[in-house]
């Protein structure tokens, strides 16, 4: 039995276009290869900018939390006077039976009220400039 080679029983001419083909076909897929080479260098570069596009989101929504939890810090500090509230201890400690007349107790309802708003804002509300001249 004969032992076939490097060449397979192939002629000269047949070697020559077997490595031509070959050639052929080592640079389509180094072509294929570079072109790839060049699509990863780019997604890369994408998956860069959205990374930093994302941390600068997050950046940005870290600060608007923050000044949101600032306002509502602030919001909370205010105090605000509950005239329902103010009117019931009002008259827990004053029941209508203690005046004499109706004006008496409009009179020292006034003086309350205006006691909690010294008491709750540290100055009297000025109601003239709220609703003009009435």
């Amino acid at each position: 039995m004969k032992e076939r080679g490097i060449t397979d029983g192939l002629t000269m001419n047949q070697l020559a276009e077997r490595n031509a083909e070959y050639v052929m076909t080592i640079a389509e897929l180094e072509e294929k290869c570079a072109a790839m080479t060049a699509k990863l260098s780019m997604i890369n570069d994408l998956m860069e900018a959205a990374e930093q596009a994302n941390k600068l989101a997050h950046e940005a929504t870290e600060k608007l939390v923050q000044e949101r939890n600032a306002l509502a810090s602030l919001d909370a500090d205010k105090q605000e006077l509950k005239i329902a509230e103010l009117i019931n201890k009002f008259y827990e400690r004053y029941p209508l039976a203690s005046f004499n007349k109706d004006t008496d107790r409009a009179e020292a309802l006034g003086y309350f009220l205006a006691g909690a708003e010294l008491q709750c804002f540290g100055e009297f509300i000025k109601y003239e400039e709220l609703f003009g001249d009435e």
